[in-house]
């Protein structure tokens, strides 16, 4: 489903075209609360090679430029040995100051497209690596633009509209909004039961880790 068809299908005869501008916010917004609230397959990028340089702590992976980063998953020397993830305050406490080294650690600042991969200590040596990550929520623009070309089922689409939907009614103070919410809640159902069948998928909402 194209943006313009979801913008269409979340005015349907709830909201009047005047409201088309707020549902393009609604859409996005809905996809980015869906897109984080599980651990969905599709939004998991293969192996991607980054390089770091003499001196210099920070990696620089291949297509941050193209692909926002919502979290790093595992990070891998050019050996293949995994690199031990550090809060920032762990890193700090310990490579503030150290060495320069090999490394054998590594840490994350800023988000999305702006995401610093950080190695502890300081590489004595140019070098390079793989990561692993899931991307950032997409941001749809253009009127063609597809949630299917983000590795999100066509089938699924509606799961988005009805949360555009939701948004829109708790903003408008619509008192149907419980009638959505069901609607929504069976298409969500649907889709776990597709893509998350045997309790893969990881709930963040409101920090929980649970089951589905």
């Amino acid at each position: 489903m194209d943006y313009a068809t979801m913008q269409t299908r979340t005015l349907s005869d709830r909201f009047g075209e005047t409201k088309r501008t707020d549902a393009k916010a609604w859409i996005n917004t809905g996809i980015s609360n869906l897109w984080a609230l599980y651990a969905w397959a599709f939004k998991r990028e293969p192996p991607t090679a980054f390089t770091w340089t003499a001196s210099t702590p920070d990696a620089v992976i291949t297509n941050l430029t193209t692909a926002g980063v919502e979290e790093i998953l595992h990070v891998y020397d050019a050996d293949g040995v995994e690199l031990r993830p550090l809060t920032n305050e762990e890193f700090e406490a310990t490579y503030q100051g150290a060495d320069p080294g090999t490394p054998e650690s590594y840490t994350t600042y800023g988000a999305g497209s702006t995401l610093k991969l950080r190695l502890g200590p300081t590489p004595a040596a140019s070098g390079s690596g793989t990561a692993s990550f899931n991307r950032s929520a997409p941001t749809l623009v253009d009127d063609t633009d597809d949630l299917a070309d983000e590795g999100w089922p066509a089938e699924h689409h509606l799961v988005a509209v009805f949360e555009a939907q939701m948004i829109g009614m708790q903003n408008e103070s619509d008192p149907s909004y419980a009638e959505i919410a069901r609607s929504h809640g069976r298409a969500l159902d649907a889709m776990l039961a597709a893509l998350l069948p045997d309790s893969g998928g990881t709930n963040r909402e409101y920090g929980r880790d649970e089951g589905v």
